[in-house]
């Protein structure tokens, strides 16, 4: 009975310890989870200011693990964080804490700094260390990581402060293209704040009818008559004014509200061409990447269609590289869906990615629009005449048309004329017009004689 009842208070024993384990761990990787970590910052902190040092905070987020757990499964993904976990283990040093603070984050803390460059030498070497390919079930996996570093005493005087400041930072060198480092500071918190004000504002946008649309107009380069528009929305609010898209758009991406703003770009174009009876004409809406997942778009399209009676062929749908690449055969089957209905289909940013022509053959893609980076000093750049040409070669043969963005100078035009571009679109004609203006631009000759 007596040794029964050991094995019973063992068990307990044991079943507790796991407990605290699992309280103060990370069940995947091992490493101190976040109740640990905030422990172990409240330490270093009192330990910090008795001693008069600093203590740095290592914000961590890897770069692409989202798609590669999509493409490749969670089994694959979990490995890499564990693999993760074992290269971050290795490359720090043995008093400084590691910790996975969930999903594919992880924060370490640096202790007894004696100033802001051993921070900087070991963000470095924490990127280093994940920047060499992963080798997971026949996977070559390449990732990255963006880290933020906020130090105590300066940046904040509590684990909650400094964690925010260093997620903040983070953020920030996400944005600026990631695989990099980026140090917190107080401006962050202003762009922060300013930014969630935005987005409040954001989503009583369509309720209070604060969002418009422009219209860039898309000129023939043989005949200088003028065959298309590019939609593209704006958004002026009340009490910030005037919102530039890039501030915006990822903000609807980001909130969800893409797919019900996208379908009132939709209505908004098609009423566009019913009410102005522009027959013949073109007008492009740019899809962002999440919209071409929901096939239920497909059927709002043809909804608008039918219902204001225009010809499906005057709405082009544009993508962007990037999008082929994450997810082929979806992106496939969602582009077909659209041209099946008739509309056509663009492909923006083209020359900035990595179309193989594999993916334009299989693809129902009816204009390739060459990017403003591949325009910008034509004229005097062998090496991009080259490249167009080659662009311009394979879309006719592909039996593409070919749009060029951006074209600013009379010289560039030249060039792209010569090159045989077929469309041309730019501030050499004439910036996005407001509804009223696409009217008089259509009613005037100005297109025909800038070509001319």
């Amino acid at each position: 009975i007596n040794l029964s009842l050991e094995k019973v208070i063992d068990k307990k024993e044991q079943a507790e310890q796991d407990l605290q384990y699992l309280a103060y761990h990370d069940e995947l990787t091992g490493l101190p989870n976040k109740n640990l970590l905030v422990d172990r910052i409240n330490q270093s902190i009192k330990t910090a200011s008795r001693d008069k040092q600093k203590i740095a905070i290592l914000f961590l987020d890897l770069d692409r693990f989202k798609n590669i757990n999509d493409s490749l499964g969670h089994t694959i993904g979990d490995t890499l964080l564990k693999e993760v976990s074992d290269r971050l283990y290795k490359t720090l040093r043995s008093h400084d804490t590691i910790s996975r603070n969930g999903g594919d984050e992880f924060v370490v803390v640096l202790e007894r700094l004696k100033n802001t460059n051993e921070a900087i030498h070991v963000a470095k070497k924490v990127i280093n260390c994940l920047t060499d390919p992963f080798d997971i079930q026949s996977h070559k996996i390449h990732i990255g990581a963006s880290v933020g570093i906020s130090i105590f005493p300066t940046d904040g005087d509590t684990s909650l402060i400094l964690l925010r400041n260093a997620d903040t930072a983070m953020y920030r060198a996400k944005q600026s293209g990631g695989n990099q480092l980026q140090f917190y500071d107080k401006s962050m918190s202003n762009q922060l704040r300013d930014r969630l004000e935005i987005e409040a504002e954001l989503h009583g946008a369509l309720e209070r009818d604060e969002f418009y649309m422009v219209y860039q107009p898309q000129i023939d380069c043989a005949t200088g008559r003028t065959i298309g528009f590019e939609s593209l929305i704006r958004w002026h609010n009340d009490k910030h004014g005037e919102i530039g898209p890039d501030r915006f758009i990822p903000l609807l991406e980001e909130t969800g509200l893409i797919y019900a703003v996208g379908e009132w770009v939709v209505s908004e174009v098609a009423s566009f061409i019913q009410k102005h009876h522009v027959d013949g004409i073109t007008f492009s809406i740019n899809l962002s990447a999440l919209q071409c997942n929901d096939l239920g778009f497909i059927s709002y399209v043809n909804k608008v269609i039918d219902k204001t009676g225009i010809d499906a062929s005057q709405m082009e749908f544009e993508i962007t590289e990037t999008l082929l690449i994450k997810d082929f055969e979806k992106t496939k089957v969602f582009l077909d869906g659209l041209h099946n209905i008739g509309c056509a289909i663009a492909l923006d940013d083209f020359g900035t990615g990595y179309t193989s022509m594999n993916y334009l053959a299989r693809l129902p893609i009816d204009v390739i629009k060459i990017d403003k980076s591949l325009v910008r000093n034509i004229d005097v750049n062998t090496n991009l005449q080259s490249i167009v040409r080659a662009i311009v070669t394979m879309s006719v043969s592909l039996g593409m048309k070919n749009i060029f963005e951006g074209i600013e100078t009379s010289e560039e035009l030249a060039v792209i004329k010569n090159l045989k571009g077929h469309i041309i679109q730019g501030y050499l004609f004439s910036k996005p017009l407001i509804e009223n203006d696409v009217n008089d631009w259509l009613a005037s000759d100005t297109s025909l004689r800038l070509v001319k």
